[in-house]
């Protein structure tokens, strides 16, 4: 997956992982809400955060259980995380549940939150 997201076509975009907090991990699970919030939820000052939440009005009486846009690259920046593995092992785990954590990869010259309200216009 690391060569497809870092590939000509994909590397001076933005690459994104979409998951959904209606799924809930445990707590120490590397790719958990929490977990994702202590690694990469830091307030920043200016620009996009890593963490993005996906509205949906359908939701709007839980903003924690909104679908989060997770920027992993951002255009010409090689993708190179550990992130990627425990994406890939919990993608396994998923693939016989019902309902995934894990959504999609998404490949994309928009901004965090422009992208997070496409994603919403689009369900």
């Amino acid at each position: 997956m690391i060569t497809e997201l870092n590939n000509q076509n994909n590397f001076n975009k933005y690459r994104y992982l979409l998951v959904d907090n209606l799924v809930s991990l445990n707590s120490i699970n590397p790719l958990s809400h929490d977990s994702l919030v202590n690694q990469f939820g830091e307030e920043k000052l200016f620009g996009e955060h890593k963490l993005t939440q996906v509205l949906r009005t359908d939701l709007d009486y839980d903003p924690s259980i909104y679908p989060t846009l997770i920027k992993l690259a951002e255009p010409n920046e090689f993708l190179d995380s550990p992130i990627l593995d425990e994406i890939g092992k919990q993608a396994e785990i998923e693939c016989f549940w019902s309902k995934r954590y894990i959504c999609a990869y998404i490949v994309s010259p928009l901004k965090p939150s422009i992208l997070a309200k496409q994603v919403d216009s689009y369900r």
